[in-house]
């Protein structure tokens, strides 16, 4: 199996990925091997106290002092029964686009584009246009840059504004005479070819009752199969003529926010896209926590492309040295919330980075007490036998995913770093995991396994702490 990750990494840029930022840590040791900012005793974001100047993606995180975000203890916590360890890597195999590989290079570099308005031409055929046409999005009325259109009875709108709604990153390059859309959240990604009627979503193809298209210079893509695809479900009115999309919602309104910004050759050639999608969390009540938690978040975003557009001398010479480039280099930030009810919210923000040979990807959790006002650790989540059964997760992953690797010490290093795990809550299930280099240099991927906890046990604790 790690031979087939690592094939499938260094020929697609497609690639679905996990990487990372949101601990409310400061570094105490040298960075990880992928260079993003990662602390190496703890695997928790690091913040750094200097902004690191043209250096590969790191992501600093601006100090937040007045949330606390405690440590996990190095002491023996508990858990009940594991399930089967899981590691989620999910990739992108589009049929109709080469993606860049370096035995395979397709596109010469002044060739690369990334318009905001594509040109005509590709399956520009006339549909019904309706001005009336209403979408709404977690309840509000969303706004956009061209009219909403009807082909063959879907409704299509500009792929930009409905994918940085449902919390994506959003990269449009041409490769040959195709033109691409992909958008990534969290471990999947999703990639579009203008006028073709399949879809790819984690790895499979689907199939589509009316494909992306390009009117009037604008990309337009079928609003209810990518709503579905990242879990949004979507309702319309045919007497109002309106479309109601729902993202999965839980204790909270959570809003996503984009930043976006590209790094350029001196010829004009975009050579490297940057984007960020961060969580705001609705605050009717004004807490001063949440406002707390949105300001770490947003300055997390501003910071990431930041430190991003310092990487460009970097860029500049990998492009130099590059006879011939698919796509646009990429750098990107993205999050995912796992948990949002009975007073717990957990969010991982994973950050991804690709500069031809240079791939790196990471993520970071953090678990909120939303009703004490704090964030959790794993010494905090109910359990039994957590530190052995989660010994015994991973022996299980490794062993069954890198034998020949997984040394006795690897074993010991395993044993000494389980406490130190990052973690999130996700449907009922503690996921334990590690980041690339952390266990083993072999492993490139975040490596996760899956136990059980005693949820209503957590609740009641939540509820006597208050």
């Amino acid at each position: 199996m790690k031979k087939i990750i690592i094939l499938l990494i260094s020929a697609s840029i497609l690639l679905s990925v996990a990487p990372a930022y949101a601990k409310f840590t400061t570094p105490t040791d040298s960075l990880s091997a992928n260079d993003i900012p990662i602390n190496t005793q703890t695997g928790k974001q690091v913040m750094p106290a200097q902004e690191v100047q043209n250096q590969d993606v790191q992501a600093p995180v601006e100090q937040t002092p007045a949330v606390q975000v405690p440590e996990a203890q190095a002491q023996e916590v508990q858990i009940p029964l594991i399930q089967v360890p899981v590691v989620h890597v999910p990739v992108i195999q589009p049929q109709e686009v080469q993606t860049p590989a370096s035995q395979a290079p397709v596109v010469q570099n002044p060739a690369i584009q990334s318009p905001e308005k594509p040109q005509t031409g590709i399956n520009d055929i006339p549909s019904k246009v309706n001005s009336e046409i209403t979408v709404n999005f977690n309840g509000e009325k969303m706004n956009f840059d061209a009219m909403p259109m009807i082909k063959n009875d879907r409704i299509m709108v500009p792929f930009r504004a409905i994918f940085e709604a449902l919390g994506c990153t959003v990269t449009y390059y041409k490769s040959n005479a195709a033109q691409v859309v992909t958008a990534k959240k969290g471990d999947d990604s999703l990639m579009l070819v203008i006028g073709d009627s399949k879809m790819s979503f984690a790895g499979k193809q689907i199939n589509l009752d009316a494909p992306a298209m390009i009117a009037k210079d604008r990309t337009l893509v079928p609003l209810r199969a990518v709503s579905e695809a990242f879990d949004a479900s979507v309702n319309w009115d045919p007497v109002t003529k309106t479309a109601e999309i729902s993202p999965k919602c839980g204790d909270h309104k959570i809003t996503a926010k984009s930043i976006t910004d590209q790094i350029a050759a001196d010829n004009g050639t975009n050579i490297l896209n940057i984007s960020v999608s961060y969580p705001q969390i609705d605050n009717p009540k004004n807490s001063a926590y949440i406002d707390k938690l949105n300001t770490f978040y947003a300055s997390s975003a501003e910071s990431f492309v930041k430190t991003a557009k310092n990487m460009k001398e970097k860029v500049l010479l990998i492009y130099e040295q590059q006879l011939k480039m698919v796509a646009p280099m990429e750098v990107s930030m993205t999050y995912t919330v796992d948990t949002d009810e009975d007073g717990v919210l957990s969010i991982t923000q994973h950050a991804y980075k690709y500069l031809i040979s240079d791939v790196g990807f990471n993520k970071a959790s953090n678990t909120f007490d939303m009703v004490n006002e704090t964030e959790l650790t794993l010494n905090d989540i109910p359990s039994a036998d957590l530190k052995t059964k989660a010994i015994s997760a991973f022996e299980a992953y490794y062993l069954e995913n890198y034998k020949e690797a997984f040394t006795d010490t690897a074993k010991a290093k395993l044993g000494k770093e389980i406490e130190k795990a990052s973690f999130y809550l996700s449907q009922g299930k503690l996921v334990l995991y590690f980041n690339p280099y952390r266990i083993l240099d072999e492993v490139i991927l975040p490596q996760m396994v899956e136990l059980d906890y005693d949820a209503e046990a957590l609740k009641t604790k939540l509820t006597k702490k208050k």
